[in-house]
């Protein structure tokens, strides 16, 4: 067999880093391939959920890197270690993400008692938390009872930590150890405000500690009063955040505070609509460029557009008026991606948008009533930018096939489109081999004219998923993308 050289094998093997099963693969070539990949597909561990027979598998490579010493201490906790040899590399350096919830929930699997749970965690964790490793991201639980800053060499381990998130019931002296090691966190997720824990002074201390905090998430209900507090801590790093994620109305003015501020989000549950959005009203964010607001009224959606400087190159609302639309295409020219339902009294105004919006290039439409779909497409090919060719529809009435074939006949000679459509009816059509075939007929006959580059049809479960598997959205910074 021809040997590659490794820089070359180093490079084919970065065209298939987000290919896991061809990846899999590349370990069982050779050694060299083996040492390349294994890196690839270990360093991701941690950031996703993972299935039970996986984590029991990944236990199983755990346990075989522990001396002999933590594996006699795992057995007299009930665990059985014997039949683990050495591993064939230091798997274990090899993670960027680490997850204490995952490792938990490996424990678990084995059917362990609560009460050796710390006992067993100190022993995993001796294996993680040492001068070899160096984590990107760290994830901490409710009930973790450890202090993360007492094992030898944490400072080192992470001292490039880049993303943290814990539950907001965390214990105060873990936040305050991790303070006085880590100072280099710029995503900072809360999760479960809503419990009504009072925010202790370990969050405090630890955002202050912060000298490039640039992203923060936090999930929770605006009806419990803690959450005042994180808002107050936030404001001494405003100058340098630039991404926020709240679940909640803000109780005050703090976003005003961030003037540098690139992208917000806010998601509010019906149950909060009655709030007090007067501090959305008159918000003023000169920087914003990314907007995706849930649970708003429209007139304060519009005034917070109208208040933007300008920049604004993505919007993701779902309620909408006549109002809104104009704010959209006065005060947004450099708009490339929107997301909004309308109805048939909004189309004029949304065919306006079209026209001023010269550098939109994906649309959602996600309409909860009937709409004139046969406007609806003749008003996307008469009227829109060159450039918009990727759309996703949701459209919860029935309709016929004529209008689908109508709007791909009049594309003709537009950018081929990108196209994902779900509705109630089509859930059905699919089940109809008559229906399938014809959809069959009509997508392939516009894909051979080049009309149309690549089309889904969704039920409804699977509409939400994440759309980049249509290469709808652009590809956004590693920074803005994970939350």
């Amino acid at each position: 067999m021809v040997q590659l050289n490794r820089d070359i094998v180093l490079m084919i093997l970065e065209q298939l880093k987000d290919d896991k099963p061809s990846l899999r693969c590349c370990l069982l070539v050779n050694r060299t391939w083996c040492e390349i990949t294994a890196p690839m597909l270990w360093k991701t561990l941690g950031r996703k959920r993972l299935p039970d027979n996986i984590k029991i598998k990944l236990f199983n490579v755990i346990i075989s890197h522990l001396s002999e010493d933590s594996k006699g201490i795992l057995k007299e906790q009930g665990i059985d270690t014997e039949d683990y040899g050495p591993p064939l590399f230091n798997y274990i350096s090899l993670w960027r993400h680490l997850n204490l919830r995952l490792l938990d929930d490996m424990i678990y699997l084995r059917k362990t008692n609560y009460s050796n749970m710390n006992i067993i965690r100190n022993e995993i964790l001796k294996l993680f938390i040492n001068k070899n490793s160096k984590f990107i991201s760290l994830f901490i639980p409710a009930k973790l009872e450890i202090q993360i800053d007492n094992f030898p060499d944490a400072d080192k381990c992470f001292s490039s930590l880049e993303l943290f998130k814990c539950d907001s019931s965390i214990k105060k002296p873990i936040l305050i150890g991790m303070s006085n090691i880590i100072t280099s966190i710029k995503k900072i997720k809360i999760e479960n405000l809503y419990h009504g824990k009072i925010v202790n002074s370990g969050f405090d201390k630890l955002i202050k500690a912060q000298k490039n905090l640039k992203q923060v998430c936090l999930l929770g209900d605006s009806k419990k009063k803690n959450e005042i507090s994180l808002e107050d801590m936030l404001k001494n790093n405003a100058n340098n955040i630039q991404h926020i994620y709240l679940g909640w109305n803000p109780n005050t003015d703090f976003l005003s505070h961030f003037v540098n501020l690139i992208s917000l989000k806010i998601y509010m549950k019906s149950s909060n609509l009655e709030n007090n959005h007067i501090h959305l009203k008159t918000l003023n964010l000169p920087n914003i460029k990314y907007l995706k607001i849930s649970g708003v009224p429209v007139e304060i959606l519009a005034d917070m557009i109208d208040n933007s400087g300008g920049h604004l190159v993505e919007i993701n609302i779902k309620e909408t008026n006549d109002r809104l639309i104009q704010s959209i295409y006065q005060k947004c020219k450099n708009l490339k991606y929107l997301e909004l339902s309308i109805e048939n009294k909004n189309l004029l105004e949304f065919e306006n948008l079209l026209i001023n919006c010269k550098y939109l290039c994906g649309l959602v439409i996600d309409n909860d009533s009937s709409i004139d779909i046969n406007s609806l497409f003749e008003i996307l090919c008469n009227s829109s930018p060159v450039g918009l060719y990727k759309f996703k529809f949701a459209y919860y009435a029935k309709f016929n096939l004529e209008p689908l074939e109508s709007f791909f006949k009049d594309w003709d000679k537009r950018h081929p489109m990108l196209l994902k459509l779900n509705t109630f009816w089509m859930k059905k059509a699919l089940q109809s081999q008559k229906l399938y075939r014809e959809i069959c007929n009509i997508v392939e006959r516009y894909k051979s004219k080049g009309t149309v580059r690549k089309i889904e049809f969704l039920d409804c479960d699977n509409f939400l998923e994440d759309i980049d598997s249509l290469e709808w959205l652009k590809k956004k910074s590693r920074l803005y993308r994970e939350y």
